[in-house]
């Protein structure tokens, strides 16, 4: 039974750690100020889907002025619960690991800061959509 659960819980590491490997390359490949981005689900996001990758990609703006930019693959195109990348401006990371299903939708309100991303990441990681 042991092993059984040492198996899973690897297993479950490796399609993990693909997707997010993926998504970190696609961040090195395809910075969203250099894309042409539109608008996305919210009034104050800016996107673009990479066709090639099934990634959408994009930046998360603040009502602070700040920003943060981000890489989500879906659930539908992975064996795990789908990973969105989010990189702040002053370069500091967080991953997302579920929540969104075919796109990043955020709260409808403006998202105020850097800090009121984190507590929505905090809130919904690993919450299987």
């Amino acid at each position: 039974m042991k092993r059984i659960l040492t198996a899973l819980v690897c297993l479950a590491f490796v399609g993990c750690s693909a997707t997010v490997q993926e998504l970190k390359q696609t961040r090195e490949r395809h910075p969203p100020e250099k894309l042409s981005l539109k608008p996305g689900y919210n009034d104050y996001v800016k996107r673009h889907f990479l066709e090639e990758e099934k990634v959408e990609c994009g930046r998360i703006f603040f009502a602070n002025g700040d920003y943060a930019d981000y890489w989500f693959k879906s659930h539908h195109l992975t064996k795990d619960a789908g990973f969105t990348y989010f990189v702040f401006s002053d370069d500091k990371a967080k991953i997302m690991e579920g929540w969104f299903c075919c796109e990043v939708q955020l709260p409808h309100d403006q998202l105020s800061n850097k800090h009121a991303l984190i507590a929505f990441i905090e809130k919904h990681d690993g919450m299987v959509p």
